[in-house]
């Protein structure tokens, strides 16, 4: 049964690659592939820089998207069914999350200048 599978897989790569190979057409030029170069300097940069606040926020964002992964298993349990021992881990974890965001806030990351 196995070997009808692997037979069947290289069978269906190989019509695959042939297949390809009739349908691949030659480009004409070949200067249409290539890149184009002047020699002139450019006017302006093509790269713009960005502000290190997108950055800050975008880590904010993973880091609460993160704790958000983690909290969904243990909330999919019922809060009744919760031993006293991960509920309290469950809050010394929010509590350390509460803290880092209250820290950023008040060190004026969050705020857009």
């Amino acid at each position: 049964m196995v070997m009808v599978f692997c037979s069947a897989a290289i069978l269906v790569l190989i019509l695959g690659f042939v297949a390809l190979s009739v349908a691949y057409k030659m480009p004409k030029k070949m200067n249409n592939t290539t890149a184009f170069e002047c020699g002139f300097e450019s006017i302006s940069s093509s790269r713009l820089p960005f502000s290190l606040r997108f950055f800050l926020f975008i880590i904010l964002f993973l880091v609460f998207d993160v704790e958000t992964v983690i909290l969904l298993p243990i909330l999919s349990k019922s809060l009744i069914d919760m031993s006293f021992n991960l509920f309290f881990v469950l809050i010394a974890f929010l509590l350390i999350l509460f803290l880092g965001l209250m820290y950023e806030w008040k060190a004026g990351t969050l705020e857009w200048k």
